[in-house]
């Protein structure tokens, strides 16, 4: 497992830049988020009614869902992109607040993984959640620590991070 940095905000070093897109400038980016985002919803078949670019982006403009993103200063673009929600106790957790990442996509995410999944832990704690859940991405027991519970309808396994509050 990679150990995550102790991070309680944006990040900003000299290899990435790492934060939250508020909401009425989540169109800026949108075109090269989405061309990311797209690769990883084609890769679940199941979902690819469920996750246009439009719908997306309207919840996101909306406040249903955050985008968060991983600027490479090195490569000059978005190198990463993790969409959120959060949920007050959903069927997978019904005794918890949940926040979800239903979409995680990128280049290199080794290099960008452990800051973003630092910085989330800290956001969704602040926001009163109790764990952050994903989808099928097995890897992220191995790199952060997620424990499988379950699968979806479609058989993709539910992942669940427990937070620890600051």
């Amino acid at each position: 497992m990679l150990a995550l940095p102790d991070i309680r905000g944006p990040v900003n070093d000299r290899a990435w830049a790492i934060e939250g897109v508020p909401a009425d400038d989540a169109a800026v980016p949108w075109r090269r988020c989405w061309e990311l985002l797209s690769r990883a919803v084609a890769r679940f078949p199941g979902v690819t009614d469920a996750w246009t670019s439009d719908g997306t982006l309207r919840q996101i403009i909306s406040g249903g869902a955050q985008l968060w993103i991983a600027w490479s200063y090195e490569r000059r673009r978005i190198e990463g992109v993790v969409v959120t929600r959060i949920f007050d106790r959903p069927a997978m957790a019904p005794d918890d607040k949940v926040c979800e990442c239903p979409l995680v996509a990128g280049e290199t995410m080794a290099a960008w993984g452990p800051r973003m999944f630092a910085m989330l832990q800290a956001w969704a704690a602040e926001q009163g959640c109790d764990v952050i859940a994903g989808y099928g991405r097995p890897g992220w027991k191995r790199l952060f620590g997620f424990t499988e519970v379950g699968r979806t309808e479609d058989g993709l396994p539910i992942l669940i991070l427990p937070l620890r509050r600051h």
